[in-house]
C-alpha cells in the first residue's frame, strides 16, 4: 500500500489515475476533489499495489483539523486491520516561484505525521515538469534539495526524490523504486493506537493546534486592525469605505470562528477520546467481573464433573477388576486347553513319528531281502547262462572234431561212426542236464529261453514272457 499526499493542485489523483486507469475525481482550480482517503487498486509487474489518495491539508472548504481527522481515522483503522504503508509520495508543483507559508506548514505536518525514522519510506516528487522551463525547474529542485527547511533535513534522513511529468511510465517507475521497501507503521498510527493518545495530544494533532492558535491570533489583529479602520471611516463619514471594511470585519469574525471551531473539534475528539477509554475502562471491568463470575461458576461446575467422574471412576473400576478377573479365568482355562492339545498334539506326533521309523525300518529290511533275492536269482541266471555257454562250446569242438574226422580214410569210418555215436550220445546228455535246469513255462511245461538281457525269459512255445523269481 503507498499514500500519495500533497497540497491541493499537486496531480495527487491525475498520478493515481494515471497508473490505475481509473477515475478519480480531479480538481481543477482551488478546490480539493479529495474530501476523504480514497483507495485505489493498480498493478504494477504483476504485483497488486493499492494506492491511496489523500486530501490536502489547504483545503478551501475544510480546515486542517477536519483533514487531519478524516486521514487520522484512516490510518488508525488501517492500522488496526494490520495493513501498513511500503511507501509514501508527497507532490510538490515544479511550478511554485517560492515555498510558501502553506506549503511549509502542509510539509512539516507530513513531517509529523510521517515521523522523522520512517523518512526512508518516503519519496519526495517535483510535479508539473512538463509546463514549466526546464532550466527554471532544475534550478527550483536544487534549491529545495539543499535548504534543510525544505527537502534538506528529510533527504539526509533517508528520503528520495523524483520527477513526475504527467507520463504513465514514469509515474510506474515512481512506484516500482517503493515496492521493495519494507512496510512501516507511521508516528501517528503508533501513537493513535499503541500509546492510545487523542488527536490532539499527536505530534500532529499538537502541530495543528499550535498552527491554529497562531491563524486565531492573525485573524485577532486582523479584525483589530479593520475595527480601527471602520472607526476611522465612521469619522471621516466614508460609507463606501465603512461597507467595505464591515464586509471585512464579517470575514474576519468568521475566520476567527472557524479557527475556534476547529480547535473545539480537536479538543472535543480528546474528550471522546477520554470518555471512550473511561467506556472502556467500565467495559473492561464489567468483563472482568463477567470473567470473575463465569470462572467461578466454571470451576463449581468441574467440581462437579469431577465428583462426577470420580463415581463413574470407582464403577468403571469395579468393573474393570470383574473384567480383569473373569478375563483371568478365561486366560487361564484357555491356557490350559492349548497345554492339553499341545500335549495331545505331541502325542500324535510321537506316535507317527514312531509309526513311520517302524515302516521305513520295515520298508528298509524288504526291500534289503528283495535285494538279496534278486542278486540271488541274477548269480544262478549267470551261472547256468555260463554252463549253457561251455556246453554249446563243447558242442562247437564236436562239431569241430566231427569234420576233422570225416577227412580221415574210409578204412577207419567203422570207428569213427562208433566215437562219433558215443559223441552224441554224451552231447544229449550234456544238453537234457543242461535243460533241466532251465525254467520251464508255468502251462506248456516247455523249457524257457533266455532273451539275453535282465531276468527276462519266453516260452518258445506259447510265447509268453516269463520273469525270473
Amino acid at each position: 500500500m503507498i499514500a500519495v499526499c500533497g497540497m491541493t493542485g499537486t496531480g495527487k489523483s491525475t498520478f493515481i489515475q494515471q497508473l490505475s486507469g481509473k477515475k478519480v475525481k480531479v480538481g481543477h482550480g482551488l478546490y480539493s476533489e479529495t474530501y476523504d482517503p480514497e483507495e485505489v487498486q493498480c498493478t504494477i509487474d504483476a504485483h497488486a499495489v493499492t494506492l491511496v489518495d489523500t486530501p490536502g491539508f489547504d483545503d478551501t472548504t475544510r480546515t486542517d483539523a477536519e483533514v487531519l481527522q478524516s486521514l487520522a481515522d484512516w490510518m488508525e483503522k488501517t492500522f488496526v486491520a494490520g495493513t501498513l504503508l511500503s511507501g509514501i509520495i508527497y507532490l510538490h508543483r515544479i511550478t511554485d516561484v517560492r515555498m510558501t507559508h502553506a506549503s511549509l506548514r502542509n510539509l512539516t505536518l507530513f513531517r509529523k505525521l510521517c515521523g522523522e525514522e520512517n523518512l526512508s519510506n518516503v519519496m519526495l516528487v517535483t510535479t508539473w515538469w512538463e509546463v514549466c522551463e526546464r532550466e527554471i525547474a532544475i534550478a527550483r529542485e536544487a534549491e529545495l534539495k539543499s535548504q534543510g527547511t525544505f527537502w534538506g533535513t528529510m533527504i539526509a534522513q533517508g528520503a528520495t526524490t523524483d520527477r513526475y511529468n504527467n507520463q504513465s511510465e514514469v509515474a510506474e517507475g515512481i512506484v516500482r523504486r517503493l515496492l521493495p521497501n519494507n512496510p512501516v507503521a507511521l508516528k501517528i498510527q503508533e501513537q493513535l493506537v499503541l500509546e492510545q493518545k487523542p488527536l490532539a495530544e499527536t505530534d500532529a494533532g499538537t502541530f495543528v493546534h499550535e498552527e491554529m492558535i497562531k491563524l486565531e491570533k492573525r485573524h485577532q489583529e486582523n479584525l483589530q486592525a479593520v475595527k480601527e479602520e471602520m472607526e476611522r471611516a465612521s469619522k471621516e463619514s466614508n460609507e463606501a469605505l465603512k461597507q467595505d471594511l464591515e464586509q471585512a470585519h464579517a470575514r474576519a469574525l468568521a475566520d476567527i470562528q472557524k479557527v475556534q471551531e476547529a480547535k473545539v473539534q480537536l479538543l472535543e475528539n480528546k474528550v471522546r477520546r477520554v470518555q471512550l477509554e473511561n467506556k472502556q475502562d467500565l467495559e473492561a471491568q464489567r468483563a472482568e467481573h463477567n470473567r470473575k463470575l463465569e470462572r467461578s461458576q466454571q470451576e463449581n461446575r468441574e467440581r462437579m464433573n469431577s465428583m462426577q467422574r470420580d463415581h463413574a471412576s470407582r464403577i468403571s473400576d469395579v468393573k474393570s477388576e470383574g473384567a480383569q478377573a473373569i478375563a483371568k479365568i478365561e486366560k487361564s482355562h484357555s491356557t490350559e486347553m492349548k497345554d492339553l492339545e499341545s500335549r495331545n498334539r505331541s502325542e500324535i506326533s510321537a506316535v507317527r513319528s514312531e509309526h513311520s521309523a517302524r515302516m521305513e525300518s520295515a520298508t528298509r529290511e524288504a526291500n534289503r531281502a528283495l535285494q538279496e533275492l534278486q542278486n540271488k536269482q541274477d548269480g544262478e541266471r549267470d551261472r547256468q547262462n555260463d554252463e549253457i555257454r561251455k556246453l554249446r562250446s563243447k558242442v562247437d569242438d564236436l562239431e569241430t572234431e566231427k569234420s576233422a574226422v570225416a577227412t580221415t580214410s574210409s578204412s577207419s569210418e567203422d570207428s569213427v561212426s562208433t566215437d562219433a555215436l558215443i559223441l552224441a550220445v554224451q552231447m544229449g546228455a550234456l544238453y537234457g542236464a543242461a535243460r533241466s535246469r532251465l525254467p520251464a513255462c508255468s502251462l506248456c511245461q516247455q523249457s524257457l529261453t533266455s532273451l539275453g538281457y535282465g531276468n527276462l525269459w519266453q516260452c518258445p512255445r506259447c510265447c509268453r514272457y516269463f520273469s525270473s523269481r
